[in-house]
C-alpha cells in the first residue's frame, strides 16, 4: 500500500514533535535519541529523493541554495551546541570535548600575539586557524563559531563539484543535499574542532586533482600543493596519502616526467621529515609497530575499563570498524557522544551501500580509483593506531562516502530483499551492542 505524501508528511510532523517535546523536557533521553535516529533515516533515502525533482536554471542558482540552506543550518547548531556548553568556556572545564578547550586557549593567545606556545605540529593549523578567528571576533565564542560556519558551509558545494568529476549531475546534487544535512556535519560545527576547516583542504585538493588538465593545470597544480602543504598543519597521515595519490595521478598521466616526479618525491620527503615535525611522528608510529602496539588507541581505551586487547578482540573492532562506530543510545560517557547516536546508525545503514558505490566509481571511470586509494591509506593508518571507532577519524571520508552512497542508490533499490534483511540485522546489533556490551 502506497502512503499518499499528505500522510507521510504528516507522519514526519509527528514524529518531531514528539521528539522535540521527549528532549525538552528531558524525558527518556534514550528514547528521544532512537526517535530523532528514526525521523533522519527516513529523511536521508526519501527526502533526497524529493530534493532531486526539483529543477534550477543553472548550477550558480543551485550552489547558492547550497550554500545558504548549510549556512544557516550550521550558524545554528553551531549557536545552539554552544549555548549548551557555554559554562565550559568560563572555567575550561565541564562537559565539553578538551581538543576544542585546547584549540580555544591557543586561539586567545595567539589573537594577542603570543606565539611562543604553539609547536608546529599536526595540531598547528587548527590553533593559527582559531586564532584568526578569534582576533577578528576578539576572543568572542559565538562570533568565532559563526566564522567557523562561514567557512565549513562550503563542504557541501566543494562535494558537489567532486562528485560531479567523479559521476555525474544527479549523483552530485544529491551528494549535496546529504552534506547539508548529514548530523556529523552539523554536530561539529557546534565545537572548535579542526575536521572542518581541514575536510576544506582536503576537497579543495581533490578537486584541483581532477582539474588538472588542458590550460588550467599550472593553477591547479598551485592549489594542489598549497592545500597539501596546508594540511600538514591539520593531519600528517592526509597529507602524506594526498602526495602519493597526486604522486600516482601525475606518474600514470605524464610519461615523459615519472624520473622528475620520483626524485621531486624522494626529495620532499627528506625535507620533510628532516626538517619539521613530521618526522617526529611518523619516527613515533615507527616505534608504535615496533613494540608490538597495534591499535595502540584502542588498547589504551580498552585497559582503561579492564579489558585487555587480544588480536581476535582488535580484529573483531577491526571489522566493526567497516560499519561503526555503533551508537550508543543508553549510556554515553560525555554529552558530545551523545549528540552522535543518529549519525552513527545513520552509517551502519549507509556501509554496504557507501561500498557499492566505491565499486562503481572505479567501474566508471577508472581515474576514480585514486580516491579509493586515498580511502584505503586512511582506513589503514587509523586501522594501525586503533583510532577506527572514533568519529571525527573517520571524518575526512564522508565527502567521498556520501558520494558513493548516492551513487549507488541511483542503481540499488533500498526496498531489496537482501538490503532489508541488513537492515533488520544491524538494528538487532546495535539493541545487542547497547544492552550487553
Amino acid at each position: 500500500m502506497r502512503i499518499s505524501p499528505i500522510y507521510r508528511l504528516a507522519i514526519y510532523v509527528t514524529l518531531i514533535l514528539i521528539w522535540f517535546l521527549l528532549f525538552v523536557l528531558g524525558i527518556n533521553p534514550p528514547a528521544s535519541l532512537c526517535l530523532a535516529t528514526l525521523v533522519l533515516s527516513a529523511l536521508l533515502f526519501e527526502g533526497t529523493q524529493v530534493l532531486l525533482k526539483i529543477q534550477f536554471s543553472d548550477t550558480l542558482q543551485f550552489v547558492l541554495l547550497i550554500y545558504i540552506m548549510g549556512l544557516v543550518l550550521r550558524v545554528l547548531f553551531a549557536l545552539g551546541i554552544t549555548r549548551y556548553f557555554e559554562f565550559s568556556y568560563n572555567d575550561l572545564l565541564g562537559r565539553d570535548p578538551q581538543d576544542e578547550l585546547g584549540y580555544y586557549r591557543n586561539s586567545l593567545e595567539i589573537a594577542k600575539g603570543r606565539w611562543s606556545q604553539v609547536k608546529l605540529n599536526s595540531d598547528a593549523g587548527a590553533s593559527f586557524y582559531y586564532g584568526l578567528l578569534a582576533w577578528i571576533a576578539g576572543g568572542n565564542i559565538y562570533l568565532m563559531k559563526v566564522l567557523n560556519a562561514v567557512v565549513a558551509a562550503f563542504i557541501p558545494i566543494q562535494t558537489y563539484f567532486l562528485a560531479i568529476k567523479m559521476s555525474d549531475q544527479r549523483v552530485a546534487k544529491g551528494a549535496a543535499y546529504i552534506s547539508v544535512f548529514f548530523p556529523l556535519y552539523l554536530v561539529h560545527m557546534g565545537f572548535l574542532f579542526k575536521e572542518s576547516v581541514m575536510l576544506v583542504l582536503l576537497l579543495l585538493a581533490l578537486n584541483s586533482l581532477y582539474r588538472i588538465k588542458g590550460n588550467t593545470w599550472f593553477l591547479g597544480l598551485v592549489i594542489l600543493l598549497t592545500s597539501i602543504s596546508l594540511t600538514f598543519f591539520f593531519r600528517t597521515l592526509i597529507a602524506i596519502s594526498l602526495l602519493i595519490i597526486s604522486g600516482l595521478w601525475f606518474y600514470l598521466r605524464r610519461p615523459n616526467l615519472r624520473l622528475f616526479i620520483m626524485l621531486s618525491g624522494v626529495l620532499f620527503s627528506f625535507v620533510l621529515v628532516r626538517f619539521s615535525a613530521v618526522g617526529a611522528e611518523i619516527m613515533n608510529y615507527a616505534s608504535l609497530l615496533k613494540a608490538e602496539n597495534l591499535g595502540g588507541y584502542l588498547g589504551f581505551l580498552l585497559q582503561s575499563d579492564g579489558i585487555r586487547l587480544t588480536p581476535i578482540l582488535y580484529c573483531q573492532f577491526l571489522l566493526l570498524s567497516l560499519i561503526g562506530p555503533l551508537p550508543s543510545l543508553i549510556d554515553s560517557p560525555s554529552d558530545y557522544i551523545s549528540l552522535l547516536a543518529p549519525y552513527r546508525y545513520l552509517k551502519v545503514m549507509m556501509s554496504p551501500l557507501i561500498y557499492y558505490g566505491l565499486f562503481l566509481f572505479v567501474k566508471d571511470k577508472k581515474s576514480n580509483l585514486i580516491v579509493v586509494v586515498y580511502v584505503f591509506l586512511n582506513f589503514l593508518g587509523i586501522w594501525f593506531a586503533g583510532f577506527f571507532l572514533v568519529d571525527i577519524f573517520q571524518f575526512i571520508f564522508y565527502p567521498i562516502f556520501i558520494s558513493a552512497f548516492m551513487r549507488a542508490l541511483v542503481e540499488f533499490n533500498v526496498f531489496s530483499k537482501k538490503y532489508l534483511i541488513y537492515v533488520f540485522c544491524s538494528l538487532f546489533l546495535v539493541i545487542y551492542w547497547n544492552a550487553f556490551v
